[in-house]
């Protein structure tokens, strides 16, 4: 029962708007509202866990505290009054009820089983993201078109496209990590390999040139964690080489207009460059922050555009302040570190290697995607992060009892 709530969890976060429009009906006609039917599936997903066995702490001090200063924010939201009440109270609970899945694994998870079974619910619900993004995507062509533009169950249109391709670029470094761990057996490699094709071809039906330079991030990163030896820089710099060569003209032609012939950059750069301006003014007058959900405001307020800074960064510390932005950073810091130190600790199953691996990667993904974008915190890919997050949160706690186990090849 628990896998199934796990996978309606971790399905309805990317397709919370895909859902009402294969229904054809209006967000606001289903009762009580998608998303909070999602959160009241993880609530009984939570309790269930708890009343059947003890829950794993978080050994994340920094994640509390990032938690404490987004339910510390909706006060001060109050008072800074960016948004109505109403609309802050939306986004506030929405975003502290995407964080809060962060232990979800830490309550349902126990077995070796129960977290390989979780495991591959994540990566197949993020093959069929990428299987609707690619299908919704068109790949030929020289020059590029906002038509074109693949967006997947985040939008109808093409403005989706860029969350699908940073939330593509995120998770698509779990399918790498069981390629460049050496010890994964050929058939997985195999396996993982076809799949990371398919991936990258949903990444470039995106058009999404940030998510495209975060996959490079991320692998750098994952290089971090594995180690940087001559067989894996080669390894890597040949993945790149082929993901270069199929990748259709009309790719080289965005990242070739991202500067016009007198040299000038074109608007969706000029654009952020402005946003960004604008976010680090809004930051020096509140240092402190203006509250949970008052990002939007504040930056209508500043440039009279309702929009987010377009960098996650920036939104965090607009949201929290500097001290937010710090905190979310050592939290970060901590999972990396921990990251490393769970791939080198040869007592424990592959598997739990091999997801620290795949979460290094992410961790990297994450801030290449987010010097870009706010898609940390947009269209509920907070929550899909999360719940790895959590995962990794599982293996941290437990690692002295999983030690114990042998340390067997991942089952077929």
């Amino acid at each position: 029962m628990k896998y199934f709530l796990f996978f309606i969890v971790s399905f309805g976060l990317p397709h919370i708007a895909w859902i009402p429009d294969k229904l054809h009906l209006q967000p606001d006609q289903i009762p009580f509202g998608v998303m909070n039917l999602f959160f009241l599936v993880s609530l009984w997903l939570w309790f269930t866990a708890k009343n059947n066995s003890t829950k794993t702490p978080s050994p994340y001090i920094s994640f509390n505290w990032f938690l404490a200063l987004n339910i510390i924010g909706v006060g001060v939201a109050v008072i800074t009054g960016y948004e109505p009440f109403g609309q802050t109270f939306s986004i506030a609970k929405n975003q502290i009820c995407l964080l809060l899945l962060y232990f979800i694994p830490l309550a349902t998870i126990r077995t070796k089983k129960d977290f390989t079974v979780m495991f591959m619910i994540l990566l197949f619900v993020h093959l069929i993201v990428s299987i609707e993004v690619l299908r919704s995507g068109v790949l030929a062509g020289s020059n590029f078109n906002d038509n074109k533009r693949g967006s997947g169950p985040f939008s109808v249109s093409f403005y989706g496209s860029d969350v699908a391709g940073s939330y593509l670029a995120q998770f698509i470094l779990y399918y790498f990590a069981f390629v460049l761990n050496w010890e994964s057996s050929k058939k997985h490699i195999m396996i993982m390999m076809f799949t990371s094709i398919v991936l990258v071809l949903s990444i470039y039906a995106t058009y999404a040139r940030g998510a495209l330079v975060a996959i490079m991030v991320g692998l750098i990163f994952m290089l971090g964690v594995i180690g940087f030896t001559p067989k894996n820089i080669i390894f890597v710099v040949l993945g790149v080489l082929l993901a270069v060569y199929i990748a259709p003209t009309s790719i080289d032609s965005r990242f070739d207009n991202t500067r016009a012939e007198g040299g000038e950059y074109d608007d969706s750069t000029q654009g952020r460059f402005f946003y960004w301006e604008a976010a680090l003014k809004i930051i020096k007058e509140n240092p402190l922050g203006v509250g949970t959900g008052q990002v939007r405001g504040a930056m209508q307020v500043a440039i009279g555009r309702y929009v987010d800074p377009h960098n996650g960064f920036l939104y965090t510390a607009i949201e929290y302040g500097v001290l937010g932005l710090l905190v979310f950073l050592l939290f970060l810091k901590n999972l990396f570190t921990d990251c490393r130190m769970i791939y080198h600790c040869k007592e424990i199953p592959l598997i739990y290697r091999i997801y620290a691996l795949g979460t290094g990667g992410l961790i990297g993904a994450l801030i290449g995607c987010n010097i870009f974008y706010a898609n940390f915190y947009k269209d509920l890919v907070l929550g899909s992060i999360m719940l790895h997050f959590g995962m990794l949160a599982y293996i941290k706690s437990n690692i002295d009892t999983l030690q114990e186990a042998p340390n067997l090849q991942l089952e077929a």
